[in-house]
């Protein structure tokens, strides 16, 4: 069965993800975890369209993303009986690449 639901132009649909666990190990510590919110990307609109020129840029993020974004990011639709974020790609701080992060030390201190 096929998503119901295709995002269009810079929106992006990301399915949210519970508990601490982020997709490729990266972990939320307790105390971001009200700051700091996570979700694997399900479907993408096709670009920004520049006003002017009407010229299509690709988003970064696609299909299957491990994305992590602010609490109060995207707007709840439930599409299928499955909740989902629907946001701008300017509401996602960042992905995990490849499974290659890992705890960091603060070296500041």
């Amino acid at each position: 069965m096929s998503l119901q639901f295709e995002p269009l132009y810079s929106k992006v649909l990301v399915l949210p993800t519970d508990g601490q666990r982020v997709v490729d190990g990266v972990m939320i510590p307790d105390s971001a975890q009200e700051d700091c919110k996570s979700g694997v990307v399900v479907s993408t609109g096709n670009g920004y369209v520049h006003p002017e020129t009407g010229a299509v840029r690709p988003l970064s993020v696609k299909r299957g993303d491990a994305v992590l974004f602010g609490p109060y990011a995207g707007i709840p639709i439930i599409v299928g009986g499955q909740e989902y974020l629907l946001m701008e790609e300017l509401e996602i701080g960042g992905r995990v690449k490849n499974g290659t992060a890992t705890e960091t030390k603060n070296t500041t201190e």
